[in-house]
């Protein structure tokens, strides 16, 4: 191989806080970059006007990534794609890794046509995301997308396996940098107290998009009717329901018992005060935040719509989204139980959620493909 910077566009959408786009960030943050010139594509939607940078743009751009927008295919397929094909014709990349499972397709099919060797498509949930007509004529693609796609990719067993049926597929973890998780004492005390959280508390979490797939309606309803331990609860996040959940929990009358935090590039010391973490997604993959909760030793409780793997600790369950009853009685199990926190970082990594170990076998991966695209 030559000496020439191997080219990668990853496709990951908004880069507006967690989800993909941190995935993303994670394992760049820890890659050796030398040798690689990677670009991030991420889309603008209504929201996010251009001019505005995104949540994660200014940490790409310090590790050395470079960020292209492009408006959100919402906003005009036909405009969408055009710019997306000019930006390959451009880029004359060696890679395209498309982190939007059946949705891939359209973007590696012109990637094949620009003739981009390496074209991965990434599976990041365990369910069908899309339901109706555009859910039927999604799934009649699938056997397109293994025409355009020369690698597939998945954040666990079920995610694969929903997405790929019976062909092989690679399961890139969703690692973190476990020293951030690890439980500290002294940081619960001072975080509790700068959130107004009593001793007595249990301090109930719920961290992600405000979104449909979040379904944090659920949780507003869960919280409404949890009456026989004491509680605080924090939401961490933004998103186009945020108001909308917001006046529920006002209409509740919840607010004094839960805060609203937005966004916060300090999730891990949130985590420290938080004692459960709740997850009622409609759908979802492996989410992240998931594997920093248990790594810091909270337990959290997942509606049975994620995938299994998800679970680390012992004490974390899998629940349905349609009787709040059973997930109020978990809540007040957990919350009456002692979990033994320190120790939970050793689970994570034996899990293969080490952050150093998956950047650099990502990197292996990247370079041993290109090198044999190269040699056929």
């Amino acid at each position: 191989m030559s000496n020439k910077s191997i080219k990668i566009l990853e496709i990951v959408g908004t880069i507006d806080g967690g989800g993909v786009g941190a995935v993303v960030y994670n394992y760049l943050l820890h890659m050796d970059k030398s040798g690689l010139d990677i670009d991030i594509l991420a889309f603008r939607n209504e929201k996010n006007k251009i001019g505005k940078p995104q949540f994660l743009e200014k940490k790409f751009k310090d590790i050395g990534v470079n960020v292209i927008y492009i408006d959100h295919r919402n906003q005009g397929y036909r405009k969408h794609f055009k710019y997306y094909n000019s930006i390959l014709k451009k880029g004359n990349y060696d890679i395209v890794h498309c982190h939007f499972g059946i949705w891939s397709t359209p973007y590696l099919y012109i990637a094949k046509k620009n003739e981009v060797k390496i074209r991965i498509a990434h599976s990041h949930v365990a369910v069908p995301e899309y339901k109706g007509l555009k859910g039927v004529l999604l799934e009649h693609s699938r056997s397109f997308l293994n025409y355009v796609t020369t690698d597939r990719f998945a954040c666990g067993e079920e995610a694969g396996k929903y997405l790929w049926k019976n062909k092989k597929f690679v399961v890139m973890n969703n690692a973190i940098d476990i020293s951030k998780f690890k439980f500290n004492e002294n940081k619960r005390r001072s975080v509790r107290h700068e959130l107004g959280i009593e001793k007595e508390q249990i301090c109930i979490g719920n961290i992600g998009r405000f979104c449909y797939q979040k379904n944090q309606d659920f949780c507003i309803d869960m919280l409404n009717d949890l009456k026989r331990i004491p509680f605080k609860a924090i939401f961490v996040g933004d998103g186009e329901d945020f108001k909308k959940i917001k006046q529920k929990s006002k209409s509740y009358s919840l607010d004094n018992k839960i805060k609203f935090l937005g966004l916060r590039n300090d999730v891990p010391d949130l985590l420290q005060a938080i004692d459960i973490l709740i997850m009622p997604s409609r759908y979802e993959g492996l989410p992240v935040v998931a594997v920093e909760a248990q790594t810091s030793g909270v337990p959290v409780i997942f509606s049975d719509h994620i995938a299994v793997e998800s679970k680390i600790l012992p004490e974390s369950a899998f629940l349905p989204i349609d009787n709040i009853n059973v997930w109020t009685q978990e809540v007040e199990k957990l919350g009456s139980m002692k979990i033994d926190r320190k120790g939970a970082w050793k689970k994570s990594v034996k899990s293969g959620y080490d952050i150093d170990c998956q950047a650099r076998w990502l990197k292996e991966y990247y370079l041993d493909r290109v090198f044999q695209s190269i040699n056929q």
